[in-house]
């Protein structure tokens, strides 16, 4: 391979990883008391290949030690197929355990999206 070769390969491998590191620090969340014994998860920014394991371990902890729990997506920017695994997940979890998990927000979900994943949204 040719040097020149070896530094272009170098210098996008060096952007992807900055490209990775700037995506993850868009996950932000926060956990609040809700009504009548709902826990509030709020996500900020995205959930993505990049940040799904951290949203899963995270939500897993907060699905475990409440009964009920939302997430409100109302400032999300950006969900990907990994995130719906994230969600999908969750809500499986949440079913196995006799808990509640629902999603809140601004984003429109389909009706056979929640009949898929057994369960309600609420739009704000």
């Amino acid at each position: 391979m040719a040097l020149r070769e070896r530094d272009i390969i170098r210098k996008v491998s060096h952007c992807m990883k900055k490209e990775r590191t700037r995506m993850a620090k868009e996950f932000m969340q926060s956990e609040m008391e809700g009504p009548k014994g709902w826990k509030v998860w709020k996500v900020v920014g995205r959930i993505d290949t990049q940040t799904a394991d951290t949203a899963y371990e995270k939500g897993e902890a907060i699905v475990n030690t409440n009964d009920k729990t939302v997430l409100d997506m109302s400032e999300m920017d950006y969900l990907s197929s990994a995130g719906l695994r994230v969600l999908l997940r969750l809500n499986k979890l949440a079913a196995k355990s006799g808990k509640s998990f629902t999603v809140a927000g601004r984003w429109a979900w389909s009706a056979r999206c929640r009949r898929t994943a057994a369960w309600t949204c609420c739009r704000s």
